[in-house]
């Protein structure tokens, strides 16, 4: 049975040649890979060096570094575990040294996930080309749904943030 994609891809890393992006399945018993091309050209190549991280029976994190990318270039990409394909996103890879770059920053998740998604919301207005998380990011680091609903979740299902802007802790 294919198993089932239980969060969309998130953007963990950016580089001016690289991205890293994690998703996670109910299931690890299939073929992981990433479909992507620079936007507008199509998904001409697949990057299939995918590593599963196994939480529990129903936690599969896949982690893929693409790399080989071209500096300051838009990529359209999707995730793919065993015929279960994300819908197709986009990002950045991040621009030179003499570029200009809109960073966000953001700390102490205190308030919660509801408070959380409305402080993405205001950030996403923003455009910013990577955001820098450096701690606290959920109360109970062992509590692995405040890490889906808290960490991860928030930020994929705010307007898909997560999943097309960099988010490095």
């Amino acid at each position: 049975e294919e198993p089932a994609l239980t969060l969309a891809p998130l953007l963990q890393d950016t580089r001016t040649d690289a991205m890293r992006l994690a998703w996670e399945t109910d299931g690890a018993l299939a073929w992981h890979h990433v479909d992507f091309g620079q936007s507008g050209e199509g998904l001409s190549e697949r990057f299939a060096r995918v590593r599963t991280l196994v939480v529990d029976d129903t936690h599969h994190v896949h982690v893929a570094d693409l790399t080989g990318l071209r500096e300051d270039t838009a990529y359209d990409y999707r995730v793919d575990s065993g015929g279960t394909q994300s819908d197709t996103l986009g990002f950045r890879t991040a621009p030179g040294p003499d570029s200009s770059v809109r960073l966000a920053w953001l700390a102490d998740n205190q308030e919660g996930w509801e408070r959380f998604r409305v402080h993405l919301e205001h950030i996403a207005a923003r455009r910013p080309d990577l955001m820098v998380v450096p701690g606290d990011i959920v109360q109970e680091a062992s509590n692995l749904e405040e890490w889906r609903e808290w960490w991860w979740g928030s930020l994929v299902d705010a307007d898909g943030f997560g999943s097309t802007t960099p988010v490095v802790v």
